[in-house]
């Protein structure tokens, strides 16, 4: 048995033991502690000056190599074609590191990031937004039940009005209604039993068989049509005077209304008692009867669903009558509850009757519900409004760090791609083509021959500034007091026998200065390639090919590469050329045993630093 799996079966044996059961995960029990020291980067990195010293010469021919390995894809020139500076000669296929594919996808990535910015930024405004109504509006409820109680109560007040408007035009209706109904019975039942001047001699032919079955049946329906006319007359009356509800006894209104449908149903059961008593003989066909018999059956069913919609309105009516204005009252004085102590005269108001003191005690309770349940809703809305700023703020910072780290990757991708092409340096001449298309080349084979126009300089310098330099790249010339711009056109990374590189630097239009002796300042004009240097131990810089180097970045909870730029080594310290950002916590460590699989990264509480 492993020792470590031994430990771990002894400690839950002793766990068991005291009543307590645990359990492992298999990460738990694998990974193990991995410590390493930071250092945490709170310096201003000085931009990196170094001057050279040599001779202007004329610029004569020169050998165009490739500046990565991969196979040519392209070769865009042909032997004695004049270019001009910056013109492609030939293209890589990138066979190790994938810089092409890398450089396209930099470019998609800020793409997408640029689009997804401005998207995101718009909808954490509508959300902002969105929570600063909600703010307001909650406020503006607080303060309406607070310190606007009047207003309440006058939306009361103006409810009930709006209420009381709409009974009055459906009490208009319904006069309407019966009174209608009424006199269409009442002209229907004329022309059967001939009463009115207008039919009194048209139903002279079965005037004598109507009700002869039952002796008082005709006298039955003359009375009730007599009713009805005289009952009438006074709800035409009643119209004429007023349509809208007696507010002080609305009762009585109601209560002829219902009179008036009680009195059309009497004559249309009258009438009905009558016609089934009638005899059918020679002036009276069946037709005719049958015909009576379903028309007042109908009528009667007309007065019935009138009148059940009546009721049931009327009752609904009766209640609002009966406790309107007690809650307007009540409401009133609820509301003034809230900010202080009723007066004697209010308090006997509310004891006046028992109903007006439920409606008092009912509408406080309810008010000072609302108001703490608007409290509350203020609250909420207020932090959510605040919550809201505050996670667009944080978002958008994180978005602006996100495009910023997608630039700087483009720009990392921009140069790394830029080693896939061989370009001319300067103005000049292809003399001879070397390589042929899908050839595989390595750093340094040659491409072209390539003649050129203008004065230039090869010096010598350190291996390790040649990292830092590429092809193309503007530095400063001063010759004889004056300043002049050059042009590095070639770059070896190969020691010669002084173990330096050489950099070849062409000089337009100045021919003038062939032979004088001048002095070179590495000072690029794109300083975003040149943060300055920064010394970390040795151990801290891992190599992963020819001319490229990576450090490892503390996150928090584990680590992440970054590719950098090497400047120097002196002793055990190395001093590295990248973009560092204050507040960078730098792995120390050497991270060649590091396992992630079985290992968790842990900071020691007192960081290295570069003193010790």
């Amino acid at each position: 048995m492993k020792p470590l799996i031994a430990i771990i079966l002894i400690s839950t044996v002793f766990l068991s033991s005291c009543g307590t059961s645990v359990v492992l995960t298999p990460t738990e029990v694998q990974k193990t502690p991995f410590v390493v020291d930071t250092y945490t980067v709170w310096q201003e990195q000085s931009v990196v000056s170094i001057q050279k010293s040599g001779r202007i010469t004329a610029s004569s021919t020169l050998t165009l190599t490739a500046q990565w390995a991969g196979e040519i894809s392209k070769l865009s020139v042909r032997e004695g074609q004049s270019v001009k500076a910056g013109t492609v000669i030939a293209t890589l296929k990138d066979t190790q590191n994938n810089y092409d594919l890398r450089y396209s996808q930099a470019q998609n990535t800020l793409k997408v990031q640029n689009a997804g910015i401005e998207t995101t930024r718009i909808n954490l405004e509508q959300a902002v937004d969105n929570a600063r109504i909600g703010y307001e509006r909650a406020t503006q409820s607080y303060e309406t039940l607070t310190g606007k109680n009047a207003l309440a109560a006058d939306t009361l007040a103006n409810s009930n009005s709006k209420t009381l408007d709409g009974y009055n035009e459906s009490y208009k209706t319904y006069l309407s209604d019966t009174e209608r109904i009424m006199t269409q019975m009442l002209y229907e039942a004329d022309k059967i039993l001939g009463i009115t001047t207008n039919f009194q001699y048209a139903n002279d032919s079965w005037e004598p068989y109507l009700g002869t079955r039952v002796g008082n049946s005709q006298s039955l329906a003359n009375n009730e049509w007599n009713s009805t006319y005289s009952l009438r007359g006074d709800l035409r009356a009643r119209i004429e005077k007023s349509k809208t509800i007696n507010l002080i006894n609305p009762a009585e209104d109601f209560e002829f209304i219902t009179k008036s449908y009680e009195q059309s149903r009497k004559l249309a059961d009258a009438m009905l008692y009558m016609l089934q008593n009638s005899v059918v003989w020679g002036g009276l066909p069946q037709e005719l009867l049958s015909g009576w018999v379903a028309s007042w059956n109908g009528q009667r069913t007309t007065v019935q669903a009138s009148e059940w919609a009546y009721n049931g309105w009327r009752a609904q009516t009766l209640t609002f009558f009966k406790g309107y204005k007690n809650t307007e009252l009540a409401t009133k004085l609820a509301l003034a509850s809230l900010s202080r102590s009723l007066t004697a005269e209010e308090l006997a108001s509310v004891n006046a009757t028992t109903d007006l003191k439920i409606s008092y005690e009912n509408a406080r309770i309810d008010m000072k519900d609302k108001v703490e349940n608007a409290r509350l809703s203020l609250e909420q809305a207020k932090k959510s409004y605040e919550t809201t700023q505050s996670l667009r703020d944080a978002t958008l910072i994180q978005l602006d760090a996100n495009k910023e780290n997608a630039k700087i990757a483009l720009a990392q991708a921009e140069r790394d791609y830029a080693k896939l092409r061989v370009t001319a340096p300067v103005d000049g001449i292809i003399s001879r083509v070397i390589a042929n298309v899908w050839q595989s080349v390595n750093v340094g084979s040659q491409i072209a021959d390539f003649t050129g126009k203008q004065p230039q300089m090869i010096i010598d310098i350190e291996p390790s500034l040649v990292s830092n330099l590429v092809i193309g790249q503007s530095v400063t010339v001063i010759v004889e007091d004056k300043t002049l711009s050059g042009v590095i056109t070639a770059l070896s990374s190969v020691a010669n026998v002084n173990l330096l590189s050489t950099v070849r630097i062409a000089i337009p239009e100045w021919q003038s200065y062939i032979w004088k002796s001048a002095v070179i300042n590495f000072l690029p004009e794109n300083k975003i390639d040149w943060s300055g240097v920064l010394t970390l131990p040795l151990d801290s810089v891992s190599i992963v090919s020819e001319g490229e180097w990576e450090i490892y970045i503390y996150t928090g909870t584990g680590m992440v590469r970054k590719t950098v730029k090497i400047w120097k080594t002196l002793g055990n310290t190395i001093e590295i050329n990248d973009i560092i950002s204050n507040g960078t916590e730098i792995i120390l460590t050497n991270m060649n045993n590091y396992d992630a699989n079985k290992q968790n990264i842990e900071k020691r509480t007192q960081s290295w630093t570069l003193n010790n």
